[in-house]
């Protein structure tokens, strides 16, 4: 998954973990047990969902960090098919909603920031 690329699927990740890259700095690393971890529910390593349900290119590069890394890919289009379009458009909202706090986050400071695992995926806490 590269950052800049059109995004009409999404991944969830089940075995392995993935280093989160945005404009070639390494923010974070994220897999199935690093959630167990961090006390994060292991449906939360999913990837590539707020260019699916922007429609935006997406935010950030995914790298594979283990030799081994299986995932399942969804289309927009059958997650159209299943999703009501009331449950849609909440989905929609939310990812604008964190789409708009990471550039925000990006775009402060340039001090040492922490991500926080207890939150929402790309979610970072504030310096």
């Amino acid at each position: 998954m590269e950052q800049g690329s059109s995004g009409d699927t999404m991944l969830c990740l089940l075995e392995g973990e993935c280093d989160v890259y945005v404009g070639g700095n390494r923010l974070f690393r994220m897999g199935v047990e690093l959630n167990k971890v961090h006390g994060m529910p292991p449906s939360s390593a999913v990837l590539g969902e707020m260019a699916v349900f922007t429609g935006d290119k997406r935010s950030a590069t995914v790298v594979a960090a283990t030799k081994v890394c299986k995932m399942i890919e969804i289309s927009r289009a059958v997650l159209k098919e299943v999703i009501p379009p009331e449950v849609w458009n909440d989905l929609e909202s939310m990812a604008l909603a964190r789409k708009q706090a990471n550039e925000a986050f990006l775009q402060g400071p340039q001090t040492r920031c922490e991500f926080d695992p207890r939150r929402a995926p790309l979610q970072m806490s504030p310096c």
